[in-house]
């Protein structure tokens, strides 16, 4: 496969923040733009390019280059509450084949068809799975940085800290489970594939 090519057929997962201002991303995309709001998901088309960038501020880029990756960030960076100072990035390739099924190997999605609408639904896959990973890893990494005291109180019989930094400790496990609670619907089956209005 040529580099060209390549680069037509690159597919970006990319995690924003939190979440977008759906009034400020109705306006912004669907009245400015002309974006297509399909439930949770506001799709952009520019010729062979789509984008979709969902309500938990996942944007999933099928052909963009890099440039037109970071120029459409920089237009949709003012609808992202509390953002990523540095968003996480996802690459894959993907081809068309004969087959009737989808896979994917070595980094490389293979599709049967590459219609909107097929974007769009590995798009809902492609963005539940980097809001999750997210989560994951915040998660872990408040246990790793938290392991030592749970160490301490079974050796001492005391936790090594104040009551004010212990307060702030529940404070930060509680947000971080609040988050992960509050979009726990992100194991849902999304309501494109259910036909709700």
């Amino acid at each position: 496969m040529s580099e060209q090519t390549q680069l037509e057929n690159r597919l970006v997962i990319t995690l924003l923040g939190h979440s977008i201002d759906k009034e400020k991303a109705h306006i912004k995309l669907v009245d400015h733009y002309g974006a297509k709001q399909i439930k949770d998901a506001y799709g952009l088309t520019l010729g062979k390019k789509q984008a979709w960038l969902f309500d938990y501020a996942v944007l999933v880029c099928w052909n963009f280059n890099q440039d037109e990756l970071s120029q459409l960030i920089a237009k949709i960076e003012d609808l992202v509450i509390e953002p990523i100072h540095r968003p996480s990035i996802e690459h894959y390739i993907y081809k068309q084949t004969d087959t009737d099924s989808y896979y994917i190997k070595d980094d490389c999605l293979y599709l049967d068809n590459t219609d909107s609408m097929t974007k769009l639904a590995l798009s809902h896959a492609f963005a539940q799975s980097a809001k999750l990973e997210f989560f994951e890893e915040q998660a872990q990494t408040v246990i790793n940085n938290n392991a030592y005291l749970s160490e301490t109180l079974a050796e001492t019989g005391m936790v090594p800290l104040s009551r004010k930094q212990l307060a702030k400790l529940r404070g930060a496990l509680f947000k971080t489970s609040t988050d992960i609670n509050l979009h726990f619907n992100l194991l849902d089956t999304p309501e494109f594939f259910l036909g709700q209005p």
